[in-house]
């Protein structure tokens, strides 16, 4: 063996070994980030799902959010976020106005941090939209958040779905604003929802959605109409 070989493996050993033993620490961290924020995914999937979650467990759990390790996974993001979500509506439900005021102020700037670790995550841009809008957020604000996050997230149906609420919380100044957004929001619910989804959305539409819902039915096809009517929505 050369002096030149023998040089050139006792540098690249060493180099070859840290990696490993990097690569194996990027591994450990990953399994102890997904084992801590485990029971925050498991309470998000069944916030998402509609099924009932016990408001002790997320208030607890919520209370812990801000102990987790950073990580800029977007899937364990929102699942702590949505967690700290249902924690301040649960707050709002029974009335207790300045814990709901502030835990949303609280949740500001854990979104915002989110957001920049990952600045594409169009839930996160929809969650920073409803937490500044409760905190008295302007009219234009709220239309760029929402509009975000829509460019972000043009459709994935769960994000659509989430959006919608706020769209239905907003004045017609932010409608106004972001009506583009809006009606792509609509076209999106209105050909891939499920149809008993579409009907909950738009159940309780203020009028300025609901004549937008009308207009972007129109030129559906029929087979997606009889699904929708089916489920008793009341189509143009």
């Amino acid at each position: 063996m050369t002096m030149r070989h023998s040089v050139w493996r006792e540098l690249v050993y060493p180099v070859a070994v840290l990696a490993c033993i990097g690569a194996g620490l990027l591994v450990a961290w990953e399994f102890v980030l997904t084992a801590r924020y485990g029971v925050y995914s498991t309470l998000a999937t069944m916030i998402e799902k509609g099924e009932a979650v016990s408001p002790a467990a997320v208030t607890a759990y919520a209370a812990k959010a801000d102990r987790l390790p950073a990580t800029c996974r977007s899937d364990l993001l929102n699942a702590a976020i949505a967690v700290s979500m249902r924690d301040v509506d649960q707050m709002r439900t029974i009335g207790d106005q300045v814990a709901w005021i502030q835990a949303l102020r609280a949740l500001q700037p854990r979104l915002e941090q989110g957001l920049a670790c990952v600045p594409t995550d169009g839930m996160l841009w929809e969650r920073l939209a409803v937490v500044r809008w409760f905190l008295g957020g302007t009219a234009h604000e709220q239309a760029q958040l929402l509009t975000t996050s829509q460019a972000y997230a043009p459709r994935e149906l769960e994000v659509v779905q989430v959006r919608i609420v706020q769209w239905k919380r907003v004045t017609p100044a932010v409608i106004d604003l972001a009506r583009d957004a809006l009606r792509s929001d609509l076209n999106v619910t209105l050909l891939y929802a499920p149809p008993q989804a579409v009907k909950a959305m738009f159940a309780d539409a203020p009028p300025f959605i609901a004549a937008m819902f009308k207009d972007a039915a129109t030129g559906m096809s029929p087979e997606r109409r009889a699904a929708l009517a089916k489920a008793d929505i009341a189509l143009p």
